[in-house]
């Protein structure tokens, strides 16, 4: 199965914005934005897939656009502008996505942060696991992996880390068995 690297979202950003931006264009363009989401750009490194959302400033043969996007390991999705607030999917794009056009993450546009809380609990650890695992999250004085994915405390058991930096987090809870849970969120800046 065929991964893909930061270098080849990049790669493909490239490609992409290269490709079809010339469609967005002027006033008479079709296209307002093609938007990268899910897995590839959080960071997972088991993506095997690019998802693509792509925003079409007015109707048109959608399935006849999209066929010219085909490219393997790419996964489709098309919105009208006009519907763009009201469709289920703008969650994901707003707090994932990451626009081809503007080269930036459709959260930075609204001038937000897209986070993720952790809130755990070291219930299931014996007092000198839980030395053990605080001195591996915090560090002694500095460092940690909370540190080190750039991740702030907001209060006993719970921690703030940028989404970009998050899976990190995730698997080094994971690896200690840490009962957990996480919660996105948008953060004005």
């Amino acid at each position: 199965m065929l991964y893909l690297k930061f270098s080849d979202l990049e790669k493909s950003k490239g490609q992409i914005k290269k490709k079809y931006g010339s469609l967005s264009g002027d006033s008479k363009g079709l296209i307002f934005d093609i938007v990268l989401f899910g897995s590839a750009v959080k960071g997972k490194e088991d993506a095997n897939d690019l998802d693509v959302c792509v925003i079409f400033k007015r109707k048109c043969d959608f399935a006849k656009m999209l066929g010219k996007f085909e490219a393997p390991k790419m996964h489709l999705s098309s919105l009208l502008l006009e519907e763009l607030f009201t469709a289920p999917l703008w969650l994901s794009l707003i707090l994932e996505g990451e626009s081809v056009l503007q080269d930036k993450k459709i959260s930075e546009i609204f001038n937000f942060d897209s986070d993720i809380i952790f809130k755990y609990n070291l219930r299931s650890l014996a007092p000198t696991q839980k030395t053990v695992f605080s001195h591996a999250l915090f560090g002694r004085g500095n460092g940690g992996i909370a540190q080190e994915n750039d991740a702030q405390i907001l209060g006993k058991g719970a921690l703030m880390s940028p989404r970009s930096k998050s899976e990190e987090l995730r698997k080094f809870f994971e690896s200690w068995k840490i009962d957990y849970s996480v919660k996105e969120c948008l953060v004005f800046r």
